[in-house]
């Protein structure tokens, strides 16, 4: 098992070439259902076009949701790639011009939390359902 990660890590601390890897307990995500899941979160450092610092991201989780179709609890997988642009504030973002999508590291931190917990919501789908032909919709009475 990999270590867990820390909530966040200090930009000072970050130089292209480096890598963190590690676990984030879904249970330490705010705003996320408690369970015994966890996230796999690998992020290289890296540099983008513009020299800023930028972090490219590979997630992995899994958690129990509940089938939009049979309405019973299911085992949802999900994998997640991203290229991220590291900023100081939403001023500076708003004023460069990147391809890539923005992380703003406020008070000059990446809050890695945070981080693993949105990826992973924007990578879930929105409707979790069993494969096709494996369920069937509740009998209605």
């Amino acid at each position: 098992m990999r270590d867990r990660l820390p909530a966040w890590v200090d930009l000072i601390r970050l130089a292209p070439g480096q890598q963190l890897a590690g676990t984030v307990p879904l249970s330490d995500l705010d705003g996320w259902p408690a369970g015994g899941a966890s996230v796999q979160l690998t992020l290289d450092i890296t540099q983008a076009p513009s020299g800023r610092l930028a972090l490219k991201g590979d997630l992995q989780g899994q958690s129990e949701m509940l089938c939009q179709r049979c309405l019973q609890p299911m085992d949802q997988v999900w994998n997640a790639q991203f290229l991220l642009e590291l900023v100081d504030s939403e001023e500076q973002a708003e004023r460069i011009e990147t391809a890539l999508d923005i992380y703003i590291a406020r008070g000059g931190r990446v809050h890695l939390h945070e981080l693993a917990r949105d990826e992973s919501i924007l990578a879930l789908p929105m409707t979790p359902r069993h494969a096709d032909g494996t369920c069937e919709p509740p009998a209605q009475s």
